[in-house]
């Protein structure tokens, strides 16, 4: 008899892992938001206009969906179940 009491993750339905990740497509990456893959951003406190480094480095961050293609499903850590009543 189980003790834990909780919701099946919606992610993953439970088994934990994502065969087939819908954010990324099982590459295991997204592109950034503010630079949109490239890796540079315009800089705006100087008001040039100059390209600068983004955030992100490299112009992709991991999926946190399927951390980074692995497959563990990034919501429930790769438990299947979400903490709940």
């Amino acid at each position: 008899m189980s003790v834990y009491r909780g919701h099946v993750c919606p992610d993953c339905s439970g088994e934990g892992r994502i065969t087939a990740c819908s954010q990324c497509g099982g590459s295991g990456t997204l592109p950034c938001d503010i630079c949109s893959g490239r890796g540079f951003r315009m800089a705006s406190k100087d008001g040039t206009g100059a390209m600068v480094p983004c955030i992100c480095e490299s112009g992709y961050f991991t999926c946190a969906t399927c951390s980074g293609g692995t497959g563990v499903c990034g919501r429930c850590g790769g438990g299947g179940m979400l903490e709940g009543t």
